[in-house]
């Protein structure tokens, strides 16, 4: 167990309402860490719930916890999209996703939402849920929340965590947030609102913090020499290409001495062109992406994970950033903004015993390139990198002589892109009634959820694929107007809705109308009519109780391993 992880142990109190920030290099052990606390459930500890943007990050948890830790398998529960193993957080070891966590806080249990949905859309609360059990149960948890940092890129997410943390605060909870790259900014919003939370309760809240290489409440020192030594004696090169991707990935892959090569791209349709460009003349070569369903990335992760030290090619999206616990010896990154590379890099040369790697970072001036990424935001971080590129450290966490490393990094970013700005960066206010026990305020809290102000702003329906048992995907909803352009629309078998199966001119009505309605959001240029179309959109779902779509297994692998369908 890593030196600053053991001291946290020994000088913390589970049982005192506090607020920990943890910022620590990448590969410290964070994981490792949640599964020592989650030992201490039954003991010290009555519940223990990790919180995470990402559903990789929750799965590689669970598994370690069932090798790793001293619980029983019956204690653990995966509740969040497709895992229900405990609906109101009862269970004593809870792994969720921060949209689940949310929604629950906000009095939007989602095992019940639909009803509150429905009763929304018709003006009538049929039900307005038993979130009563899961914010009992979450108050009187140990909340472990990891990567905040990718909680906050977008408004509506970033309202669900900080709305979320000041309900936590204010119930008197105790709280750990761990991350290697929360920026001074994040932590101002965090104290911000820890500080509303003390004034709203009348109570002082323990605040600790362990900066890495800056300071550290509960330990003498804030570094850890040998974790550091170790990421010093390590010879990782950063380096950027304004070429075409396809052609550097050739090069690349076209050297012998490089064994596990590691290809992070930022769409779908481009991960396919190059897995299927790859994949004929080397055989272990392996694609990982958002549309993959559950068995077949579980496949995919197999074959990678079974044979860490393996030749392998991984073609991936942005699902590789966190959770997925392989190391490459030679990395190919798209552009990105500087807290997505930062995770990227922390999949080279991870291991201790690698001292070699190569970063290339691949760039372009044409917008599109960086899709779905902020082109302002993306050409800021590659001008700052490519200005300091000699001086930059990718595998160091703190900067020492001349040496920047990525910590210092991510901070020199944001204040970089502050400037570029000049705006005053958006300050969430956390409503009081969030605390009430009362569902008043529950209304607007589906208005907002519906709206995309409140959660995540890419909307997606259930695709369950004919002839698999349990297998689906989340297609996003714009992507139903892709498929209607390539004539794929009969490979839509049948919609599902609580009224029970549509098909034939019934699903083909249903499906012409839904696109109608994705059309009006798609081509809405302007903030606030946006806003009213995908209430809109979601109402026509709700209304028409549209619980899934059933697809064909075509229209599956036109969606997982063809282009054209992003």
């Amino acid at each position: 167990m890593r030196f600053l992880i053991k001291e946290f142990l020994n000088n913390f109190d589970p049982e005192k309402p506090s607020l920990t920030v943890l910022k620590l290099p990448t590969g410290y052990g964070k994981t490792e860490l949640f599964i020592e606390l989650a030992n201490k459930v039954g003991k010290e500890v009555e519940r223990a719930v990790y919180v995470s943007p990402l559903r990789t990050l929750n799965e590689d948890l669970y598994k370690k916890l069932l090798e790793k830790s001293s619980c029983n398998r019956d204690s653990i529960a995966r509740q969040y999209m497709e895992r229900h193993e405990s609906p109101f957080f009862n269970k004593p070891i809870i792994i969720t996703t921060i949209d689940t966590l949310g929604l629950h806080i906000h009095k939007l249990p989602p095992p019940e939402l639909g009803s509150i949905l429905r009763g929304f859309a018709d003006n009538y609360l049929l039900t307005r849920g038993h979130y009563h059990i899961s914010r009992g149960n979450i108050v009187d948890s140990l909340i472990f929340i990891d990567e905040p940092h990718l909680m906050v890129v977008e408004n509506g997410l970033k309202t669900l965590f900080y709305t979320s943390l000041f309900y936590l605060l204010s119930s008197l909870s105790t709280v750990i947030l761990a991350s290697a790259t929360i920026t001074t900014g994040m932590l101002n919003e965090v104290k911000r609102v820890l500080c509303e939370a003390q004034n709203r309760v009348n109570e002082k809240i323990e605040y600790k913090e362990c900066l890495y290489g800056e300071k550290c409440n509960f330990s003498e020192v804030c570094t850890d020499e040998d974790f550091d030594k170790k990421a010093r004696e390590k010879n990782v090169s950063i380096k950027t290409r304004d070429e075409l991707l396809e052609k550097v990935v050739e090069e690349i892959v076209g050297k012998k001495d490089k064994k596990r090569i590691l290809i992070i791209v930022n769409t779908k349709d481009k991960a396919i062109k190059i897995y299927k460009n790859l994949v004929i003349s080397h055989p272990q070569t392996y694609i990982l992406h958002g549309l993959l369903s559950t068995k077949n990335r579980e496949s995919m992760l197999n074959n990678i994970l079974s044979n860490k030290r393996q030749e392998y090619i991984v073609i991936a999206t942005q699902v590789i950033e966190a959770g997925v616990d392989i190391s490459s010896e030679i990395m190919i990154t798209e552009a990105a903004p500087i807290q997505s590379l930062i995770q990227r890099f922390g999949r080279l040369a991870r291991w201790d015993d690698e001292k070699e790697g190569e970063a290339i970072i691949v760039c372009s001036d044409h917008e599109k390139q960086y899709y779905p990424y902020n082109f302002e935001e993306v050409t800021i971080t590659l001008n700052f990198l490519k200005e300091k590129l000699e001086n930059i450290k990718i595998k160091v966490p703190i900067s020492h002589n001349s040496h920047i490393g990525y910590m210092q990094l991510a901070n020199e970013v944001e204040n970089k892109l502050k400037e570029a700005s000049r705006k005053r960066e958006d300050i969430i206010f956390p409503k009081a009634k969030i605390l009430a026990v009362s569902p008043i305020e529950q209304e607007i809290n589906v208005a907002r959820l519906l709206t995309g102000n409140l959660g995540r702003n890419t909307l997606g329906v259930k695709a369950v694929i004919m002839g698999r048992c349990n297998e689906f995907i989340h297609i996003p909803l714009y992507l139903i107007k892709k498929i209607k352009q390539a004539e794929l629309l009969d490979e839509i078998v049948q919609i599902n809705t609580s009224n029970g199966q549509k098909t034939g001119e019934e699903e083909s009505s249903l499906i012409s109308k839904l696109i109608e309605k994705v059309e009006m959001v798609e081509g809405c240029r302007y903030e606030y009519k946006k806003s009213r179309f995908l209430l809109e959109l979601n109402m026509f779902i709700i209304r028409n109780r549209i619980d899934c779509i059933v697809i064909s297994e075509k229209l599956y692998n036109k969606l997982a391993y063809e282009v054209g369908l992003e």
